[in-house]
């Protein structure tokens, strides 16, 4: 029941992967914006550690050795890059337009704040992880961190610290035109306010990197603001 409202309410778009044709959104202009701000460390749940380190390992992981923050336990690991893509719908939605935002190798915290205006329209959002890299077993993890709650007939919200292995609903959206979020009420914030954890294996190599998506003007929406 929670997974199928996490797909159909929380699932935004991410390119994962290559294809010969760039996707539609890639072809527009776009703003590039650099985050230096790391990713905030905060708990992980043993269970979702767990997960991580099973895209490289496909055998269950000792309990033992699995450290609570889930960085503790030594994996072989590279950290990597990601791109987040911001594409307007309707126009002056976002403070520069289309904006590509560039994250450091491991990821990082974005504030939709600092994108977004605060004005009712849509806009669509797509990240790129490793689109160079080709034939790797990739996987996508989302912690939430957006409070659940209902808006008319709506419920919006994933509820707190609850988390998925999200990889085949980013495998169906793969679309040209990345997700679609409205700012009405503040939907998007509740669609997108989590962690999102992003590995790949090939080799005996681990590639990783993390979005922590937040927004300093709703607050009250999220579980754990900063």
């Amino acid at each position: 029941m929670m997974l199928r409202f996490f797909l159909s309410v929380v699932t935004f778009l991410v390119l994962v992967g290559c294809s010969s044709e760039p996707p539609a959104w890639k072809k527009n202009r776009f703003a590039e914006v650099r985050v230096t701000e790391p990713l905030s460390r905060h708990h992980l749940p043993r269970g979702l550690w767990k997960m991580i380190r099973g895209v490289l390992y496909e055998e269950e992981s000792d309990p033992a050795s699995d450290k609570d923050d889930g960085y503790g336990s030594p994996l072989p690991s590279i950290f990597v890059p990601l791109k987040v893509y911001f594409i307007e719908k309707n126009e002056g939605i976002l403070e520069r337009g289309n904006t590509v935002v560039q994250l450091a190798a491991g990821g990082g915290d974005l504030d939709l704040s600092e994108v977004i205006r605060d004005k009712r329209g849509s806009f669509y959002l797509a990240v790129e992880f490793l689109p160079e890299m080709e034939d790797v077993k990739r996987r996508v993890f989302f912690l939430s961190d957006g409070k659940q709650r209902r808006i008319d007939a709506d419920v919006v919200g994933a509820g707190c610290d609850v988390y998925f292995d999200i990889s085949k609903a980013f495998t169906r959206a793969m679309k040209k035109v990345g997700f679609l979020l409205n700012t009405s009420d503040g939907r998007h914030v509740s669609a997108l306010a989590g962690t999102y954890f992003f590995a790949a294996a090939k080799g005996d190599k681990l590639y990783l990197s993390a979005l922590r998506i937040k927004d300093s003007k709703y607050k009250s929406l999220q579980c754990h603001p900063l």
